[in-house]
């Protein structure tokens, strides 16, 4: 019988698993062989160890902390998921180090579970992500692979089975676990997380596998790495969230209007103004004269609408996942998917509706609209801010001196009160631009704001001198 003390903590865990596509059993698997290893219990060193040493987990939290105890090497089993291997303590000290917190943390060790079930058990997450896994196989994985106790018998793997059971009737049956909803934000940051994939990358291959994921292969089609990928790209971001009984899945973006139109979630109408998560879909037959209702040849997912200017995150833009901005009623629309989320959850997780700052900037000599927009941080550059002042713009390329511009900022958008040599931190699971991953020396060093370009926010671990590398702005935060 499992003691439910720590159900809070438990659904912080299950919130995060949740934002990384974790499916309810999946959730579950995991958090009941966090269960066999510690109760949940982030504050247990193993006991054995305490009882040969004749410490009190309070006694080895303290000297830990203190720097009078080698936690890396000690072999000790400790925390949430009882980690004791010198290389995943290692990692996990690091973090600790880095947020100046205690190791026994809780909030810190679940931030550490995620970010190991990204980049260091891939294959693990795939599986917990699988909405066709069941509770058995989850469990299983977890345990052989990311928990990997010295006990691999199939005695062990059916209690640990057993404790996972109980905790999906606990947290999912009987209704304990937050309920999700269908939220644009989630399917909006998913895209975000995408954000620099190139052809070949992880990203990319991350993309692909989660559209393959999907069982049965729309059409009977696996994708592969050559293929086009920007409607798999808005399938994937789908399945990812769960979210594949309001969003169609296919990887033919003729196909995904017309699964769309069979949903009644079609909108066949380029004036339309969209909302953050809804899905446009672009024709190249679209010469800009009345409403183009043939061809289907790009997508996307809209990431924000302000005023008039729609920002869009594709994927296989010019081979990369990448922002674009444009117009409502813009040219090569062609329509709009509008997935039924909650309605409820529109205010709160609204992606643009944000507080917002409106700046006023003064045109001086010399200056253009592209540096103006890499001043401020501008989303989508230039063309946004074009958007935005496009009534008292004649030629985007010649802007008179004194003009007035209107910049429209929200709390996301710091870097225009950032200068060269401030301090910055990266969010986790940051990357470069192009989607190679950032080295840990880099990470758990002090960054300072270098500026931006076309490709997101200079860092270095330098006032001045040298560059370090360039990161999506998404990435970046203020200490």
């Amino acid at each position: 019988m499992i003691n439910f003390n720590y159900d809070a903590d438990c659904i912080k865990l299950i919130k995060k698993l949740q934002s990384i596509g974790v499916t309810d059993i999946g959730c579950a698997s995991m958090l009941g062989n966090n269960y066999a290893e510690s109760a949940w219990n982030a504050r247990n060193a193993q006991n054995s160890s305490m009882d040969r040493l004749k410490m009190t987990d309070e006694q080895y939290i303290s000297e830990v902390d203190s720097g009078e105890w080698d936690y890396v090497h000690d072999s000790i089993g400790f925390g949430w998921a009882q980690w004791t291997k010198d290389g995943r303590k290692q990692n996990h000290k690091n973090l600790v180090d880095e947020r100046g917190v205690s190791i026994a943390d809780v909030d810190t060790q679940h931030d550490f579970l995620i970010w190991e079930l990204l980049n260091k058990f891939p294959t693990v997450l795939a599986v917990l992500r699988d909405p066709t896994k069941t509770l058995k196989e989850c469990s299983e994985k977890v345990m052989v692979v990311y928990e990997a106790p010295a006990n691999q018998t199939q005695a062990n793997k059916d209690r640990r089975t057993a404790i996972c059971e109980e905790v999906y009737i606990h947290f999912f049956i009987e209704d304990k676990a937050p309920s999700t909803g269908h939220s644009r934000r989630k399917i909006v940051e998913i895209m975000q997380g995408w954000l620099g994939a190139t052809n070949g990358s992880a990203k990319h291959k991350d993309i692909i596998d989660t559209y393959n994921s999907y069982l049965p292969h729309p059409r009977g089609y696996k994708m592969t790495l050559k293929d086009a990928w920007c409607a798999a790209t808005v399938s994937a971001a789908a399945i990812r969230a769960g979210y594949t009984d309001i969003i169609p899945v296919e990887c033919s973006c003729r196909k995904l209007i017309e699964l769309a139109q069979k949903m009644d979630i079609w909108v066949e109408d380029d004036s339309f103004t969209p909302k953050p998560g809804d899905i446009i879909i672009y024709s190249w037959d679209d010469n800009g004269i009345g409403d183009c209702r043939t061809g289907a040849n790009h997508t996307g997912i809209v990431e924000s609408v302000i005023g008039s200017t729609i920002t869009v995150i594709e994927g296989n833009y010019s081979q990369r996942c990448q922002r674009r901005t444009l117009s409502v009623n813009g040219r090569y629309i062609r329509g709009y998917i509008i997935p039924k989320y909650d309605e409820e959850l529109l205010l709160d997780d609204n992606p643009s509706v944000v507080p917002q700052t409106v700046l006023t900037h003064v045109v001086k000599k010399g200056e253009t609209l592209s540096a103006i927009a890499e001043r401020y941080g501008v989303r989508g550059g230039w063309r946004t801010l074009y958007g935005w002042n496009a009534e008292k713009i004649t030629d985007p390329n010649k802007i008179p001196v004194g003009l007035k511009l209107t910049i429209y900022t929200t709390d996301a958008d710091y870097l225009v009160n950032l200068k060269v040599g401030d301090k910055i931190k990266l969010k986790s699971g940051a990357t470069y631009y192009n989607g190679k991953n950032i080295p840990a020396w880099v990470k758990l060093s002090t960054l300072y704001y270098r500026g931006t370009n076309k490709n997101g926010v200079i860092i270095s671990t330098q006032k001045t001198g040298a560059i370090t590398g360039t990161v999506d702005r998404d990435f970046i935060t203020t200490p």
